[in-house]
């Protein structure tokens, strides 16, 4: 009798990380967390790892920034995790666009900083609160 060997095959979520700061170590700090958290999550697939150094202004002049958003539409990426909010964009109309266009894309956005996530109720309704309150401030 011949042993037979079943293969599990795992659909692995597919994610990338977004790094942004002022120096190389800042981004390499980054970086690494998300190497260490996810070494050895068999659930997970780090498909890129994107960053941008220094003062990088808007989204459309970061060169990372815009290889993730095209990574996002071409290559299956369904979460990006980054540190905080404020390494997406301090603007808060031009992170409310980044937004919408991960969630058009079906990409949820992971701020690990704040444990929020748009890819959830919870975390689509605190963030619609937190641009509210962000533009009351701003009057």
């Amino acid at each position: 009798m011949k042993a037979r060997f079943i293969i599990e095959k795992r659909n692995k979520k597919r994610i990338a990380v977004y790094a942004r700061g002022k120096t190389d170590e800042a981004v390499n700090r980054q970086i690494e967390f998300y190497k260490e958290k996810y070494n050895y999550d068999e659930t997970v697939e780090i498909i890129g790892f994107y960053a941008d150094i220094g003062n990088t202004g808007k989204i459309a002049e970061r060169v990372g920034m815009q290889q993730l958003i095209t990574d996002c539409k071409e290559d299956g990426i369904k979460e990006i995790h980054t540190k905080s909010i404020s390494r997406i964009s301090r603007d808060m109309a031009e992170f409310r666009g980044f937004l919408r266009e991960m969630e058009a894309l079906g990409v949820a956005v992971v701020f690990d900083g704040e444990s929020i996530s748009t890819g959830t109720e919870d975390g689509k309704k605190l963030m619609s609160f937190l641009e509210k309150h962000y533009y009351k401030e701003g009057e």
